[in-house]
């Protein structure tokens, strides 16, 4: 079986393995295929690299974008070119930039409203788990904030209601939260809209794929058959996450079908281990379970021959 992954983090984005160690774990796994996205910045890097190491690969990046035609979800989308533009470069230092400057003012305004949070011991706090600061969002803070008692406390006493930081995320940091007149922090919005990112694409022959719909959409099957009817002309791919359930997997395959479109696989690893493993992630390589291998090798093969990515995989 080729082993196929078109979707991990290092550390510069949000994964906790170096370029180094991520290759090193490619090698370990004798992969034949392997793309790094990274949120929002292009890893030049990792494919020098991996062929230098027998690993077919190409640049390939995560898109923050924004649905501009329905739900107007916040959504990611996978991206792969030869060479990338100055066009991406700069959609993306935009995009990175807006991040700074959100979780910035976020953490400013818990600050002012009682909060025992400091912006430079947060960052020092986000380096040593995360390291990349252009990726923060509100889970971050969220988990900063949980990891004081006096914050704890605080939350419980303003809003009447016990919380984990997920529910501190649903109900006071969110545009519509119920809290949100305490604690959210309105930031003018940048995230580039889908329809932008094809204008570059179309213009560059990128491949576009949606990235894990099984995160985006929830339990949403009509909204993602929807939203795929909207902006089929412009999506090149769909991908399946491992994690992705098998009512998922039939959707989405049932979906590509009527569309004509590409699947892209990946594990989406964040490379974190031990102590505090990731379970909101795969690990690197390992298959849905739920996708027969048949499938995902004629895919792949689809891909290559879409995108002239490589011509190096014989075993394809």
């Amino acid at each position: 079986m080729n082993k196929i992954d078109m979707h991990f983090h290092s550390t510069m984005s949000d994964g906790k393995y170096t370029t180094d160690e991520v290759i090193n774990d490619a090698i370990e796994r004798k992969l034949d295929f392997a793309a790094i996205t990274e949120h929002d910045t292009i890893n030049t890097d990792f494919p020098i690299l991996a062929k230098q190491n027998w690993i077919d690969s190409i640049e390939w990046v995560e898109i923050s974008v924004l649905d501009d035609k329905l739900s107007h979800k916040h959504l990611h989308i996978t991206s792969y070119a030869t060479k990338f533009s100055w066009e991406i470069y700069d959609v993306l230092a935009d995009t990175r930039e807006w991040k700074i400057n959100r979780v910035y003012k976020q953490v400013s305004v818990l600050k002012s409203n009682w909060f025992n949070i400091d912006y430079e011991e947060f960052l020092e706090f986000c380096t040593e788990k995360w390291f990349s600061i252009e990726n923060l969002n509100s889970a971050h803070i969220s988990n900063y904030i949980f990891q004081n008692e006096d914050n704890i406390k605080l939350i419980e006493e303003l809003t009447w209601e016990e919380m984990d930081m997920w529910k501190f995320i649903a109900k006071c940091l969110k545009e519509k939260s119920e809290f949100k007149h305490i604690w959210w922090s309105e930031v003018e919005k940048y995230e580039p809209t889908i329809t932008e990112i094809w204008k570059i694409a179309k213009k560059w022959w990128y491949f576009l794929s949606l990235a894990h719909p099984n995160f985006n959409f929830k339990d949403d099957y009509d909204l993602f058959r929807f939203f795929v009817e909207e902006y089929a002309d412009i999506l090149n791919g769909i991908e399946i996450n491992t994690l992705a359930s098998k009512k998922w997997v039939e959707v989405i395959l049932e979906t590509v079908k009527k569309h004509n479109l590409i699947l892209t696989f990946g594990s989406d690893d964040h490379f974190i281990r031990g102590k505090n493993p990731d379970t909101f992630h795969g690990i690197l390589w390992y298959p849905n379970p739920h996708i027969p291998e048949w499938v995902m090798l004629e895919n792949f093969k689809n891909f290559l021959l879409v995108t002239n990515a490589t011509q190096s995989i014989k075993k394809v």
